[in-house]
Formats: structure tokens, C-alpha cells, sequence
């Protein structure tokens, strides 16, 4: 079988395309000169809004209906699998309830699996599978027949009586489309396989089904059929109804309409269809057949085919009495293409993954392959100058290709056309053209797939000149003039560029270390005259950079530090940093291993609001649109998302979570994941954890039941997250470590725990679950995520507990106070802490070491409280009566170093003497005078620096 070629990745509809179907005149002879209504589903407009709302996207791969496949690699302290990330074996996995509603839920799941595969992480529906039912219609089906059964099953999921069915005759399954005004038929096609085996014929219809070649395709098909006349989706109105029957309000809000077939079908139909001329014949076969059945079937069928028709169809002389929504589209991405002056936004910028598929051009010698199989590296082939013979190579992170492929976005964007294009790189490498051609439209967050790709367009290069780290020439060595012998390499024009690029490497080797000033601006005219002519946007600036200059091998020099780009158009203005830092070294034992860090960061422009014309124009927009319609829905709720990313006001649905009644996380029924599945930023992997994040702890408070739709929601998310990113990576494991206690929430995220390391941890995701837990006030669920935190740090200190505590806003102090006291009445659960550090597992730890943290938290305790004495008073007291004086004790001053804070703190001292001691103690007043004179102590220091 002749293999079909694989479709673009996120394809998308161009403007004077969806124009062309618009304008397009039917002759409905009879019917009279026709039109497509522009938000009918028959419309390629609603796709396109499907689409950059990402609302397929979300249903394939953060739906509970799913269960994602990610095998863990083994023997690994802590990481998520890359390479066993292949979506194409994801599975259905509803709850485990036997109803017809959730058995419905079930089979449309398995279909969507089976229509959008997506192995490779984007939404696709392309598979190499030969009983899929996009084998069937790229390989058994002509282009007319293809139209036809798209038409008839998109008819099906408007509950029309389409005569479309299996025939099992002898050895064979067809599938035919019967014509209605005839005995004939539309098509017959054989579904069978092409040989039997050993001759024999199958003898009956279920013989007949497993002699099928077509499999998944005839599963795909009889779920239309079968769900024709489903009663679940006529009382949602998601299958029109039959005569006088109820036809109900359609609800946007319930996110019902993306479990109904007709969503399914009509998505999956323009992923495949992309050119106006393939849309125009749909559209003219979709009428033939709608045509034919309300001219043939019965009267109980025919009013409701009518009225699909008029949704569908709309006459050529009455068109301009429906609102102009081409119009609407055409300014709404005016609007989002003078405000995205860059391809991506902060938090969906490409960011460096472990472990990216290695990419060699041409076998390499015995002893480099030896050497990389080894993970080691020698002297000679090493990127530093060191007296050990063997070093370790660094774990393969690809920060430098990340930075190359950032470069290069923002090289290719073409901000009119929404798109890239390498077509003014004249002379830019036939990989670099593919990776584009393949990427077209690549503005959200990068997939594993997308690393692997773009490192054949990197890796291995044919350039003596070029450096990488390991011996197969992958992972290339940090350095900004090693990355620009990559760029011009990638982009053909190296030979014209090498003379200027050694020359600013013997500057830098000759007068970098005395004349700095005179090779800094040499370096930034020419990275701003060779970008400039990389760029589709003329228009750049480098308002700033800071470069250094290092020796990282014999009789070579390299450059580091910053480098800040600036791209403007229509007045917006935005910019991108550069980071390539210099490597360092760490020995541990007898093996020495070089360690990078290097990265790329996008930053919002001080202005970011939107100008008065761009929101009035998007909001007279939404002004007209109709709110019982899903294209009017949809388009209004894009609009508001697209306010929302320009102005960077992007956290309203997880303000929502707070305010969510209660009741609502009890019942299947009564919160429906759909609607958190409608929002467009998902795709964002920090806002996706923040999500995530705040769901895990109301299921936690809320004892959801693990089986429940927001709990498998939740694991979703997080096993979606760009995994392979360090930064991201630690923040999922330190959530996770945090709730290990609720780990059957999140059966299918598999971690290996077998080295626990503190500093594998993120305290900034610390800080995160303990504001979210302090907002909503939740002190018994806090007091045991902070014994969770102290547990989970392996030297079973407060030391990091008090690195928490100093980067928390003062005010979220004093709300995390509040909350762990149960507002300023008990220190029970500050008593539970402090037991949770005593009994923990201190081998190594002496018991004077363990008092003398106690002690410091406790002061750190009694610093906040001190802040709002009136409202403390009995904490100070209490948690002052707990300090152990006959142990060391050390001042940690969490709170901001300001004067005002220590001088409260003083002076709330002074004034609870009399409390704090016994008069006639005098080991008493030794004790509260040496805390107290810490304090003055701090207090001078902190008014000295100021005045210095």
C-alpha cells in the first residue's frame, strides 16, 4: 500500500481561503442560488475558531476520558520518560460507571482516540495504523467518495437518517451509501481483506467482521450511526430532536457540545480539509445529500432536515442580512497580529528539554562511538583545559539548540501571514526550509517532537569550525560566537560570514581583556546587521547587552553573557533576552563533569494594555454576537482570551476555582470537567500547573474520590506539562512529594522516588501550595503539607522551612499565621510541626542542632506576630514560652529587612516583658535580654546600611 504523506503540523486556514468558500455560489436549481452560512458547521470559519481556541486540543489530551500513556524509565532519581511518550497508545479511561450516559462518554473517547491519534504530541490525525479510518480515506476512497461519506456522517451527527450501512454478503464487508430517489447507491466500498486465510471464506457476519481490513475505520462509522437517535444528546440539544419535541437552549458554559458527535466530525473533517477548493466540493456534496432526503424520506424526518438546511444554507439575495462574520475574523487577527510582534509569549516560548532524539549525519569513528555509549569525554576532544584525563559528559539538555530555535522563530516569523517562512533566506539549509515547511505555525509551547526535529537541523553540522560536547558532534557548546557559526551555517551563508566572525574572535583573544568597550560594540553591530538580515522584521534594535570573555579551550575564546533584542512593529514593541552563561566545573571523586546553564526569555513590554481601537474593535464584536449559538459562543469566548493575553490578565479561571461552591466537587453531575476544557490556556504549562495545583488541594480538602473527573483532569495536566524541562520537572515533583500521602489521586504519574535529594526541590513551588492553602484557609490541610515539606527534606532541618518563609510576601505572612493558629487562638498545629522535626530520621543530626532550628522557627513565628501583637498576643506568648535557652540560639529574620519590621518587633517585646517573665527570675530576664538585644542588634545594622 502506497504510503499517504504525512499533513503539515497545525495546519491552518489562510484568510483569502475562508473568503473563497464564502463567497462561493451554489445552484441549488429548485432551491435557488445558495450560499454557505458563514457560522454553520458547514463553515470552515467554526473550525478555524475551533481551532485557536485549541478546543480539540484540550479534549485529546487533558480530557478525563483519556488515560495517557507515560511509562517511567527506570533508575532515575527522578524523572519523567521522554522517549516513551507516544501518544498513539493513550486509552480511554472513564469512570467506572456502567450507565448509558457514561458509556456514551466512553465509546466517544475511543473515537476520538481513533480520529486524532496525535503520537507526537500535537493534535493530528495522521497514523500509520492500516485499519484506521484515515487510512480508509487517504488509500480506498476517491476524492468524490471521500466528500460523500464526510457528508453523510457529519449529516448522521445532526440526527438525519442518512442510509449509510455495512453489508455483509459471504466473504466480504462493504460499505455502502444508498441513494434515496433510486435503487441505487452513492459508493460501495470493500472494507474486507484482500486474501482469506488458507482460501477459506468467513461463514457468518461476526467471521465477517474479524476478516475485516478496516477495523478502527468501521468502529469509527457505526458510532455516528449508532448515535443518531440518541436520546442523551436530543435532550442536551447536541442531536437535533424529533417533531414537537423540546428543542433546549444551547448552554456554551457546560462545555456539553464538545462531547457531541457533530463536534467530533466537524473538526476531524477540516483537520483534513484545508484548501477552499476541497471545502467547496464537502459543501456541494453535504447539499446533494441533504437535498435528496428531505425530497425522499418520510414527514416525521423531513422538518428536521429542512431546518438543517437552514442552518446550513442560506440564499444568495438574503445574505447581507446576516452579520458580516468574515469581517469579525479578519479584524479580531488584525488585532492579534500588531500585538504579537513575537512568535511566542512569556510563559510559551521554546524552553530546553533532557534527552532530545540524537541526530548523526554520518557514522562517526569506533572511538567516538565508545566514548558517547560511555557518557565520558577525554581531554583532548574536551571543551576545558584540566589536569583530569576523563570527564563525565554533562546529562544531554539542550539549552544552546533551544536558544539557535528561538533565534530562528523569531527570524522566520512573518507577523502579516501569521506564519514562518524561510523564503528570504535565500540560501538557508534544506533542513532548516523542512523544519519550517513542517512548523508552519508553531506559536505556542514546543513538544519533545518538535526538539527532535529541530536537532537534525543543528546537530552533526559538516563545520570543523563549529563545537559540540559530545563525541557524535550533538549538544552544542555554549558560547555566543559558537552560536553564531551555527546560525550562518543553518542559514547557508557561513562562507560569507566566517571572516567576520574569526575576526571578532581574535578582537576578543587579543583585546577583549583591554580594550573591552571597543569589541562590545563590534560584537553588538554585527550580531544586530547579521539578525537584521536573517529577519523577515526589519526592524531591530540591541538596547542592551553585557558580554564577558572566556578561554574554554587551547588557543580559543569564546563569549558570554546577555544579550537583549528588541523587535518593533506597528508601534508594539517587545523583547528577548539571550542568556549564555559560562560553564562550570564540578569534580566529584576522580570525575570531573562540566555543567551549563544557558537560556532564552521573552519579556512583555512595559506598555501592555491594548490601544482604545483595538478594544473597541473587540468589543463591538462580541456586542453582536448571539449567545445561544456555539459559533457566536466561541468566537466571543476566543475574544475575551485574546483580550486577556495582550493585556497579560490571564488567571481567570483560577480565580474561579476559589469561588466554586462546595458542593459542586461532591457529585459526578454536578461539575462538569467540559467546562474547564474550554479554556484556550491550557496550553500554557505554568498556568496548566497552577491549575492543577490549586484542584489537587479542594480534592484534597473536599475527600474527592480518586475515580472523579477533576482528579483524573488534574493528572492530566500534569502528565501534559513540557516534562524534559528541569524547571518545570522539579516544580510537578515537588508538588507531588508534597501530596505523596494522596498518591492514588494520581495513579498514572509515575516517579521514581529512589533518590531523595533536598536540593532537587522547588522552594518557589513551596511557596505556591502554602499561599494557595493560607488563601482559602485551610489550616489543618497546611500543617500537614509543611510536616510533608519537612519530611521530604532529607537533612530534616527547618532550614529550608525558613527559606520559605523569607520569600513570603509579608502580608501572606501574617495570612499563613492567621491560618496556622487558627486565627491567634492555638499554636496546636506549630506543637505538630515541631514534633514533626523532632521524630523525623536524624541519623547525622545532633539533638543540640535539632533544638537550635526549633528555636529559630519559633522566633521566626513570634517576628510575624509581633507584626499584629493585638491580634497574636497569645501566640508571642506561647510560642516564646517553647524557646529552649539552654541551647544555641540563632536569628533568622524572615520578615522583609526593613527597620520597621525589627523596631515592632522590639518594641512588642518591651511591652509583653512583664508577661514573657517571671519577676523575680532572674535567669528569666538574662534570656529575654539576649533575644532582645539580637534584635537591637539587627535593628542598628539594617539603619546603618541604609544610611551608607
Amino acid at each position: 500500500m502506497k504510503k499517504h504523506k504525512k499533513p503539515e503540523i497545525e495546519t491552518r486556514w489562510e484568510m483569502s481561503e475562508l473568503k473563497l468558500v464564502k463567497d462561493h455560489i451554489i445552484d441549488g436549481k429548485a432551491w435557488g442560488r445558495l450560499c454557505i452560512k458563514q457560522k454553520s458547521v458547514l463553515s470552515p470559519m467554526l473550525a478555524c475558531l475551533i481551532k485557536t481556541s485549541r478546543l480539540m486540543y484540550n479534549m485529546r489530551f487533558f480530557s478525563p476520558g483519556i488515560k495517557n500513556n507515560k511509562p517511567v524509565q527506570e533508575n532515575t532519581p527522578y524523572y519523567f520518560s521522554l522517549d516513551s511518550f507516544f501518544y498513539e497508545k493513550d486509552l480511554p479511561d472513564f469512570l467506572k460507571n456502567q450507565n448509558s450516559g457514561f458509556l456514551y462518554i466512553k465509546e466517544y473517547h475511543t473515537v476520538l482516540l481513533q480520529l486524532f491519534p496525535s503520537p507526537d504530541g500535537h493534535l493530528s490525525i495522521f497514523t500509520d495504523k492500516e485499519d484506521s479510518f484515515y487510512t480508509l480515506i487517504t488509500s480506498k476512497l476517491t476524492a468524490e467518495q471521500r466528500y460523500k461519506l464526510f457528508a453523510s456522517l457529519l449529516l448522521l451527527s445532526e440526527g438525519i437518517e442518512v442510509p449509510l450501512i455495512f453489508e455483509y454478503v459471504e466473504d466480504q464487508v462493504n460499505l455502502v451509501l444508498k441513494k434515496l430517489d433510486t435503487d441505487g447507491e452513492h459508493f460501495r466500498i470493500n472494507m474486507s481483506t484482500l486474501d482469506d486465510i488458507a482460501g477459506k471464506h468467513p461463514d457468518n457476519k461476526e467471521n465477517c467482521k474479524k476478516a475485516t481490513k478496516y477495523e478502527e475505520a468501521m468502529n469509527v462509522i457505526n458510532f455516528f450511526i449508532g448515535n443518531k437517535n440518541n436520546t442523551a444528546l436530543q435532550s442536551k440539544g447536541l442531536i437535533g430532536p424529533r417533531v414537537g419535541a423540546y428543542i433546549p437552549e444551547f448552554n456554551f458554559n457546560t462545555g456539553d457540545f464538545l462531547s457531541s458527535p457533530k463536534f467530533l466530525i466537524h473538526t476531524y473533517i477540516y483537520e483534513y480539509i484545508t484548501t477552499a477548493q476541497d471545502a467547496i466540493c464537502f459543501c456541494h456534496a453535504t447539499f446533494a445529500l441533504l437535498c435528496e432526503y428531505i425530497v425522499n424520506i418520510e414527514y416525521t424526518y423531513d422538518n428536521h432536515a429542512k431546518n438543517v438546511f437552514c442552518e446550513y444554507f442560506i440564499l444568495d439575495r438574503l445574505r447581507n442580512s446576516e452579520h458580516n462574520y468574515f469581517d469579525y475574523l479578519c479584524q479580531m487577527n488584525e488585532v492579534i497580529r500588531k500585538n504579537m510582534t513575537l512568535p511566542f509569549s512569556e510563559n510559551l516560548h521554546p524552553q530546553a528539554i533532557k534527552s532530545p532524539k540524537v541526530h548523526i549525519r554520518s557514522l562517526k569513528s569506533l572511538r567516538h562511538i565508545v566514548l558517547d555509549s560511555l557518557d565520558i569525554n577525554v581531554k583532548e576532544s574536551m571543551c576545558f583545559n584540566r589536569n583530569s584525563a576523563v570527564y563525565r559528559l554533562p546529562e544531554f539538555i539542550n539549552s544552546t539548540e533551544t536558544i539557535i530555535l528561538s533565534l530562528f522563530c523569531c527570524f522566520a516569523y512573518d507577523q502579516n501571514r501569521q506564519i514562518y517562512t524561510t523564503k528570504h533566506m535565500k540560501h538557508a539549509s534544506a533542513d532548516l526550509k523542512s523544519f519550517f515547511d513542517k512548523y508552519k505555525y508553531m506559536f505556542d509551547r514546543t513538544s519533545y517532537a518538535v526538539h527532535s526535529d529541530w536537532n537534525k537541523v543543528v546537530a552533526d553540522l559538516n563545520n570543523k569550525d563549529i563545537f559540540y560536547i559530545r563525541p557524535n558532534r550533538n549538544q552544542i557548546e555554549p558560547g555566543l560566537l559558537n552560536i553564531l557559526r551555527v546560525i550562518t551555517e543553518v542559514a547557508g551563508i557561513y562562507k560569507h560570514e566566517k571572516k567576520k566572525i574569526d575576526a571578532l574572535q581574535k578582537w576578543a583573544e587579543s583585546e577583549g581583556k583591554d580594550d573591552k568597550q571597543k569589541i562590545f560594540k563590534r560584537v553588538r553591530k554585527y550580531i544586530q546587521n547579521l539578525f537584521k538580515a536573517l529577519s523577515v522584521n526589519k526592524n531591530i534594535t540591541l538596547p542592551s547587552a553585557c558580554i564577558t570573555y572566556y578561554s574554554v579551550k587551547e588557543n580559543r575564546c569564546d563569549m558570554f553573557g546577555f544579550i537583549r533584542i528588541g523587535y518593533k512593529y506597528n508601534e508594539i514593541y517587545k523583547t528577548l533576552r539571550i542568556i549564555v552563561q559560562m560553564p562550570y566545573i564540578q569534580c566529584i571523586g576522580t570525575v570531573t563533569s562540566v555543567l551549563y546553564h544557558t537560556q532564552v526569555s521573552f519579556e512583555a513590554p512595559e506598555n501592555t494594555s491594548l490601544s482604545s481601537d483595538d478594544k473597541r474593535i473587540l468589543n463591538s464584536i462580541i456586542s453582536f454576537s448571539t449567545f445561544n449559538l456555539m459559533f457566536d459562543c466561541i468566537l466571543s469566548h476566543y475574544i475575551y482570551f485574546v483580550i486577556d493575553q495582550c493585556t497579560h490578565t490571564t488567571e481567570n479561571l483560577l480565580e474561579s476555582i476559589k469561588i466554586l461552591p462546595i458542593m459542586n466537587f461532591y457529585t459526578y453531575r454536578e461539575i462538569n470537567p467540559n467546562t474547564f476544557l474550554l479554556d484556550p490556556q491550557l496550553y500554557d504549562p505554568i498556568y496548566s500547573l497552577n491549575l492543577a495545583r490549586q484542584l489537587l488541594i479542594h480534592g484534597v480538602i473536599l475527600r474527592l474520590n480518586p475515580g472523579h473527573s477533576l482528579i483524573i483532569f488534574l493528572s492530566n495536566l500534569l502528565e501534559n506539562i513540557l516534562f524534559g524541562n528541569e524547571y518545570l520537572e522539579l516544580r510537578v515533583f515537588t508538588l507531588l512529594k508534597l501530596f505523596e500521602e494522596y498518591k492514588s489521586y494520581l495513579p498514572d504519574i509515575h516517579i521514581s522516588y529512589q533518590i531523595l535529594n533536598k536540593r532537587i526541590f522547588s522552594e518557589f513551588e513551596v511557596i505556591e501550595v502554602f499561599t494557595y492553602i493560607t488563601n482559602i484557609d485551610s489550616p489543618f490541610l497546611l500543617q500537614k503539607i509543611i510536616n510533608a515539606y519537612i519530611v521530604m527534606c532529607e537533612d530534616c532541618t527547618l532550614a529550608g522551612l525558613s527559606v520559605v518563609l523569607w520569600y513570603i510576601p509579608s502580608k501572606t505572612q501574617f495570612r499563613l499565621l492567621n491560618c496556622l493558629t487558627k486565627r491567634g487562638i492555638s499554636i496546636e498545629y506549630i506543637l505538630s510541626i515541631i514534633n514533626s522535626v523532632k521524630n523525623s530520621k536524624m541519623c547525622y543530626l545532633k539533638k543540640a542542632k535539632t533544638v537550635c532550628f526549633i528555636n529559630t522557627f519559633l522566633l521566626e513565628i513570634i517576628g510575624i506576630a509581633c507584626q499584629k501583637k493585638d491580634w497574636f498576643k497569645f501566640i508571642i506568648k506561647d510560642c516564646y514560652n517553647l524557646i529552649n535557652f539552654k541551647q544555641n540560639i540563632i536569628l533568622h529574620c524572615t520578615l522583609p529587612a526593613s527597620s520597621e519590621s525589627i523596631l515592632n518587633i522590639v518594641n512588642t517585646l518591651k511591652s509583653m516583658k512583664e508577661e514573657l517573665c517571671q519577676s523575680n527570675n532572674k535567669e528569666d530576664h538574662q534570656n529575654f535580654y539576649h533575644i532582645l538585644n539580637m534584635y537591637e542588634t539587627n535593628l542598628i545594622q539594617i539603619t546603618t546600611n541604609y544610611q551608607l
